[in-house]
């Protein structure tokens, strides 16, 4: 959200690609902090268009419709919109081409 508000959402992406780099060398792909990190790369490739032109819709529709597997999402279900309770036929995990 910050770094769309100030048009550097791109840097975002390669600097969250770095520091998967950097981990993947030092942690099993099963570490909780790897995983994050991916997920977190996948929900900004997915959501980049609309978290670039409304960046507070990460919180009102990226996080909603994202998969109810993500990492992201179940870090940060409590910063949703108040009003959002849940949405019916949401994938369980990510697209396997992202």
């Amino acid at each position: 959200e910050s770094l769309s508000l100030i048009n550097e959402l791109s840097n975002g992406v390669l600097s969250i690609r770095k520091l998967l780099h950097k981990v993947r060398s030092k942690f099993t792909t099963s570490s909780q902090l790897v995983r994050f990190l991916e997920d977190a790369e996948k929900f900004l490739l997915n959501y980049r268009s609309i978290i670039e032109r409304a960046p507070l819709q990460a919180y009102g529709t990226a996080l909603v419709f994202s998969p109810m597997r993500s990492e992201v999402k179940m870090q940060h279900w409590n910063e949703r919109l108040p009003f959002t309770k849940s949405v019916v036929g949401i994938r369980e995990d990510w697209d396997p081409c992202l």
